[in-house]
């Protein structure tokens, strides 16, 4: 046991919060918070909802009691929706921010739904929430499934982006700083494997990249005026709170799809251009034939493939209305007729089940894939979450801010193909 001379107050709270039996630490949590709380939560790039889970597990407590934060907000008498049927109002805005100690679990509420957004909304093993995991730690938002009994949420449907960032983002990863030089893995290539009796084991290196990747803060900053402060309920609020998260996560992709197409910056780091005309055999300048999109898929090299195609929707839907020889089966509806006929391809290259996604933000008359596993890395400043609210007095506005630090690198520069169409 560490000397309590030199154990700071937080140490000695956490450790007689702990000590409580389960269902009292919540009550006692939620009579302690204060600005020391909050302010320790978020020093080692944390977050409130995880640091909550150090002071009371979820994994001590019944599959169903939702994760440690959503326990304190009980604690505190903040409700996250209207219940009609049971006569039952959300708080408001005003309800939270009034209570001297609620007000510090305000922000980490719209975080929360900030970051089932961009997130997601899973649970972990057994149902249980994962609001305390690692890069996953705002998937148990208050009024996840979960927890519909107590805090449903706005509506039965999740918010998502059309096309979510987990969708073309193979790996996260936090660091510390606003640049980073990313890892590269040189070519493994099989013939070097083998190892001549008394010879020296082939060697791969990992080496770092000449130029920096940069992380460029997302956020935005939502004004409420005196009139909306005090009615404004707390389901609704977050309710917004994901529409803004939605538009954010658009512009994320749009600087996605421009580092998969045009690299990170470093050399050699760009997709592979192949043009239309040169893959489809016999066919006239500018027609996509399924023998175009098939030399297309092979052109991905052991254990490379296509896994996601992103395209502006005329050049989407051209693929999807692909001939596949067989009484004029479109491609989006002909899964597995390949298999179905006389071969069946041991190579996943060839497989069905791409995944396809039409946005704007795709290069004009041009399909863009990608290996989804080894093609982007996404990079997150560590603590680099912020929650604010301020208030001017003068114009009677209170404004949540939200905002975060992130950018890409490529991972494997042959994870990457585009492939230029003719309009």
């Amino acid at each position: 046991m560490a000397n309590d001379k030199t154990e700071t107050p937080q140490v000695r709270r956490a450790r007689g919060i702990a000590a409580l039996e389960p269902r009292k630490r919540a009550k006692a949590i939620a009579s302690v918070l204060n600005r020391d709380i909050l302010r320790e939560a978020y020093s080692d790039g944390k977050n409130l909802s995880r640091y909550l889970e150090t002071l009371d597990p979820s994994d001590k407590h019944p599959m169903g009691s939702g994760d440690a934060f959503n326990r304190v907000l009980a604690a505190r008498g903040i409700r996250t929706r209207s219940i009609p049927e049971l006569g039952i109002a959300a708080s408001t805005l005003e309800d939270v921010v009034n209570d001297e100690r609620a007000q510090y679990l305000a922000t980490e509420i719209f975080a929360r739904a900030y970051r089932k957004v961009i997130f997601g909304n899973g649970t972990g093993i057994g149902g249980k929430t994962r609001a305390w995991a690692p890069i996953m730690s705002g998937e148990g938002v208050s009024g996840s499934a979960i927890n519909q009994p107590f805090y449903p949420p706005v509506t039965d449907l999740l918010l998502r982006p059309a096309i979510p960032l987990s969708e073309v983002v193979g790996v996260t990863s936090g660091i510390r700083g606003t640049y980073f030089k990313p890892f590269f893995l040189e070519d493994v290539s099989q013939a070097n494997s083998r190892v001549a009796e008394a010879a020296e084991i082939p060697a791969v290196k990992i080496t770092t990249s000449e130029r920096a990747v940069d992380l460029n803060k997302y956020g935005r900053r939502i004004d409420l005026t005196y009139e909306s402060d005090r009615r404004i309920p707390v389901d609704l609020l977050s309710f917004y709170v994901e529409r803004i998260a939605i538009a954010v996560e658009a512009e994320k992709l749009a600087k996605v799809i421009g580092v998969i197409v045009n690299g990170d910056g470093n050399s050699g780091t760009a997709a592979t251009s192949y043009n239309l005309d040169t893959l489809n055999g016999t066919a006239g300048v500018g027609v996509f034939n399924l023998e175009g999109w098939l030399n297309w898929k092979m052109t991905w090299a052991n254990p490379l493939m296509m896994t996601t195609v992103l395209g502006n929707s005329p050049q989407v839907l051209k693929t999807m209305l692909l001939d596949t020889g067989s009484a004029n089966i479109p491609l989006v509806a002909g899964s597995g007729v390949i298999a179905s006929q006389t071969v069946t391809p041991i190579n996943q290259g060839l497989a069905d089940g791409i995944r396809v996604g039409w946005t704007t933000d795709a290069p004009a008359n041009t399909l863009v894939g990608f290996d989804k596993r080894l093609a982007i890395q996404r990079l997150f400043e560590i603590g680099s979450n912020i929650q604010e609210t301020a208030k001017n007095v003068k114009s009677q506005i209170n404004s949540l801010v939200l905002s975060e630090v992130e950018g890409y690198a490529v991972i494997d520069p042959k994870a990457s193909k585009v492939l230029v169409m003719n309009a």
